[in-house]
């Protein structure tokens, strides 16, 4: 689905699955006003199973582009040929993104702003596989796993707070201005601010054992 128009329309409960688009943004669901910013608002949906055929110029998302999602879950999604596996230029509030695939960089997202959300096992073919640019916030980043050898984590966030970034493939994470987070590795930060390095010990459920990162990332019980 892809809207343009200057109004919000809003999704609840909605599963958008199978798919495939040709164009420059959003495999599954889409859409911006003339301005550029995001209209759709998608609370409690499934956009799974979606993809991304891009054209030149391309601003990816195999599965949501320039959206606003509450409680959703993005699994599954693929670009073929652009970035942000899952999604890209979204602003995401305590979702799951997993499982999905870039041809490029951000197996998980691209350009996203990302509240309280769970990153885990997306893939991409040149690094950044879990994200790519944007900011995440409350976030935990973990089984995401770059092809390249660059970055499983995150590279090039602007704003990286309260995040949990461990156990990628490789385990690194490149860029950003990182405050209170625990990380596996972390090259050329901008800015680091009360950050540490060891091992969360996630359980099944992604909470952390660790007593150092027991106060980091998701405030919630998966």
């Amino acid at each position: 689905y892809q809207h343009s128009a200057d109004h919000t329309l809003t999704f609840y409960d909605c599963i958008i699955s199978n798919n495939t688009a040709t164009g420059k943004y959003g495999g599954g669901v889409a859409g911006r006003d003339s301005d550029g910013n995001a209209r759709p608002k998608l609370y409690r949906c499934e956009i799974v199973n979606n993809t991304l055929n891009p054209v030149a110029n391309g601003h990816g998302g195999g599965g949501a582009a320039y959206c606003k999602l509450y409680d959703c879950k993005v699994r599954g999604n693929v670009t073929t040929g652009d970035s942000g596996g899952g999604m890209a230029r979204v602003t995401a509030y305590s979702c799951e993104i997993s499982g999905n695939t870039s041809a490029n960089v951000g197996g998980g997202a691209l350009d996203c702003t990302l509240y309280n959300c769970l990153v885990c096992n997306n893939s991409s073919a040149k690094g950044a596989a879990g994200l790519s640019e944007g900011s995440a916030i409350n976030c935990t980043i973990t089984g995401n796993k770059a092809e390249s050898g660059k970055q499983g984590g995150f590279s090039g966030l602007s704003q990286v707070v309260n995040v949990i970034s461990y156990g990628n493939t490789p385990d690194s994470n490149s860029g950003g201005n990182c405050t209170n987070c625990c990380l596996s590795k972390l090259a050329s930060p901008t800015t680091q601010d009360g950050c540490i390095f060891v091992d969360p010990r996630l359980d099944a459920r992604y909470a952390p054992h660790s007593r150092a990162c027991k106060n980091k990332a998701l405030p919630f019980d998966w």
